[in-house]
């Protein structure tokens, strides 16, 4: 490893509009006589200082790490048809990761959530004999998802993440608001409506119905006053709050991701045609 390498690295995450500056820091250490270690490691402070490599590198970060604890997730699977089953969606999702690759901070976000979504989907294979339709339908959803989210607008995810973190607080207030889809269901018609338009409307209910999925599956069923909706009979019944089923919400999340990509690519396409 030699100074012009960790330059020359470091370089490559910048955007095309500031390539010319880095090759100008390469051509600068290359006539320095001393100093070398200590001028590239200074460059490379700058750039990975700045807001838009954070955020080129952020996906890369989360796909890495979320890649090591499915490995060991997928170590903890016992049937060995499961594994390869589960192993397959690993890759699939993977492929697709790498297929998107947000160059937006809401973008890494999302991914980052859908990410989660899927560990935790994992977890859940330990145990399973049989899961071949649960993991089709979930890596079919999840990369619906992604394919629509990391290229929507910010706008509607912000809505979208505001109005479930709305529905949060009313579940803290109101143990029972998750034990029914209701609830979750006016939640993304509001997101909807509060976004206005087409595209961005999409945005909002599919990242409200998504935050609300992936809040049930994971954070609250962790917590004292619900059990998951699949979770041993308790006693007495009525000592916790049995969480909804959050596949109704999934399904539904996924239908209005898909059209919000279908719209993202139609406006696109339009935008080119009168372009021409």
């Amino acid at each position: 490893m030699t100074p012009e390498v960790v330059l020359r690295s470091i370089v490559r995450l910048l955007p095309e509009r500031r390539r010319e500056w880095g090759q100008a820091m390469e051509a600068e250490l290359a006539g320095l006589d001393s100093g070398r270690w200590r001028f590239a490691l200074s460059c490379a402070r700058g750039v990975l200082g700045r807001p838009e490599t954070i955020v080129r590198l952020v996906p890369s970060l989360l796909v890495a790490g979320a890649a090591g604890i499915a490995v060991w997730l997928l170590a903890e699977i016992q049937a060995g048809p499961v594994r390869l089953e589960a192993i397959a969606m690993v890759s699939v999702l993977g492929v697709v990761a790498w297929f998107t690759r947000p160059t937006r901070l809401m973008g890494a976000a999302a991914l980052a959530i859908l990410g989660a979504e899927g560990l935790i989907f994992l977890r859940g294979l330990q145990g399973e004999s049989d899961a071949t339709a649960g993991i089709v339908i979930w890596t079919t959803m999840l990369s619906i998802y992604a394919l629509a989210l990391t290229r929507a607008p910010a706008r509607g995810f912000a809505i979208g993440a505001a109005v479930a973190a709305a529905w949060l607080v009313a579940t803290v207030i109101d143990p029972g608001v998750p034990t029914s889809t209701g609830p979750a269901l006016l939640a993304i018609a509001f997101a909807a409506i509060c976004a206005r338009g087409r595209i961005a409307g999409l945005c909002a209910a599919a990242t409200t119905a998504l935050l609300i999925a992936v809040l049930i599956d994971g954070p609250l069923s962790l917590l004292s006053p619900w059990v998951a909706n699949n979770a041993p009979p308790v006693y007495p019944p009525e000592s916790v709050d049995r969480l909804v089923d959050s596949v109704g919400i999934w399904l539904f999340g996924t239908l209005i991701a898909a059209a919000l990509g279908l719209a993202i690519r139609a406006n696109g396409h339009a935008n080119v045609t009168s372009a021409a």
